[in-house]
């Protein structure tokens, strides 16, 4: 029996959080009335969820901002301090609101976790966890677990009032683990600070241009073969021509004559594991980061991470997907996100190449969305499903490429430097 959605992401709140000024959302819920691809969102606690999640627009606009405010979340929700959530960049309120609704395999029904942040004093000033019950009839209830708010000097724990616990309790971090959830009192609050920690970790993320390797490596050194296996037909993917890709303990290191240098002298030594990575081509193996294309790497360094997040159930958050992969290669990502054979795990991403999202049977309008500044300078979160055909808006993505170079979702680059170096060239002739 399948397990639908075990750690799931349904939607992100945040406002005056560096590019960003007002409040933007961006949610994983499925809008009802889009009725094609079927197979691209769960149904999960009487919530439609999208499997995956799209963000684009120009360089220097926010998309990776958002990215950085889910590391920040994670880092949060582990209970870490001093995080900066704002940098102020328009000099607006250091306070910044957020909220994320979220479930875990610990949980019964839908979580609310929300908190704003005081920059300046980088503390928590206010935080709330709620529960949320959905019905069918498209109804729903909340049950509060807790409120802090030192501002006005409220504490609620599960109905109850304790306020005068506030002078004791540090702000720097989350509420749950400020406290002892062992004591007899607070021990119903146990499951929630486990739920906290399973949410955070199922959270994996990456940027492809810093190769991630080690997940891999990691891997590849354990007894698990269907993880390896996973591994090397995507890696074969990258390049026909790939017979094998493994680990090779037993790889001998040698100094400038010639002579063995043992592992102790090694130890010191940055990234040793990834020179004992091997791919095989025509019978011979050779060393994968001396002899590997780029892109080759890449797929590499992701295909533990994709494996993961499918099987295990969990959200992959990658930082320009399409960078240094062979078009094919990143749809075919995308493509086991959103296919049946996903029933676990999510995939937020950003990325330039808009042909990656414009194919019919990719991706619907709810899982696309741009971002865009105000006249201000602010950034802005627009989903695609808000562009309706009545107003002028694609059908769907496979009408977006259209629209998209009409510049109707932000600024398109149309450069032209050869215009900017035609005097020079000159010259140099």
């Amino acid at each position: 029996m399948f397990v639908w959605g075990e750690n799931m992401l349904l939607e992100l709140k945040f406002n005056n959080y560096r590019m960003f000024r007002d409040e933007n959302v961006l949610s994983f819920s499925a809008d009802t009335r889009i009725k094609k691809l079927g197979s691209n969102f769960f149904s999960v606690l009487n919530r439609n969820v999208l499997k995956s999640v799209a963000l684009y627009g120009q360089n220097n606009i926010g998309k990776s901002n958002i990215l950085g405010l889910l590391k920040l979340i994670k880092k949060l929700m582990l209970g870490e301090e001093d995080i900066m959530f704002n940098r102020q960049l328009f000099g607006d309120s250091e306070k910044s609101d957020f909220s994320i609704t979220y479930k875990t395999d610990v949980d019964d029904n839908w979580m609310e976790y929300s908190f704003s942040y005081d920059s300046k004093k980088g503390e928590i000033i206010r935080e709330s966890l709620n529960e949320l019950v959905f019905y069918k009839t498209g109804n729903s209830t909340t049950k509060n677990i807790y409120t802090r708010d030192n501002s006005n000097r409220v504490l609620s724990i599960l109905g109850s009032e304790n306020a005068e616990l506030l002078t004791f309790l540090p702000s720097k971090k989350p509420f749950l683990y400020c406290v002892s959830v062992s004591n007899n009192t607070l021990s119903p609050l146990g499951r929630y600070l486990k739920s906290f920690r399973s949410f955070a970790n199922s959270f994996e993320i990456i940027e492809l241009f810093n190769f991630p390797i080690e997940k891999t490596i990691d891997v590849l050194k354990s007894e698990d073969e269907k993880k390896k296996k996973f591994i090397l037909e995507f890696v074969k993917h990258a390049d026909l021509s790939i017979q094998n890709f493994f680990y090779n303990e037993d790889t001998l290191f040698k100094g400038p004559n010639n002579e063995p240098i043992g592992e102790e002298a090694l130890k010191k030594v940055d990234f040793i594991d990834r020179f004992k990575l091997f791919t095989e081509y025509g019978g011979k193996a050779v060393p994968s980061i001396l002899y590997d294309s780029t892109g080759t790497k890449k797929i590499e360094a992701i295909a533990s991470y994709v494996y993961e997040a499918v099987i295990e159930g969990k959200t992959l958050v990658v930082d320009e997907l399409d960078n240094g992969l062979h078009f094919k290669l990143s749809r075919a990502i995308l493509s086991l996100f959103n296919s049946f054979s996903n029933f676990k795990g999510q995939l937020i991403f950003t990325a330039h190449d808009i042909e990656l999202i414009s194919c019919k049977f990719m991706m619907r309008k709810d899982q696309v969305y741009f971002t865009f500044k105000n006249s201000d300078s602010s950034s802005v979160l627009f989903c695609l499903k808000d562009a309706t055909v009545s107003e002028g808006g694609p059908r769907g993505a496979e009408d977006l490429l259209t629209h998209y170079n009409r510049g109707e979702f932000g600024y398109v680059p149309s450069p032209n430097f050869a215009k900017y170096l035609s005097a020079d060239i000159k010259d140099s002739r």
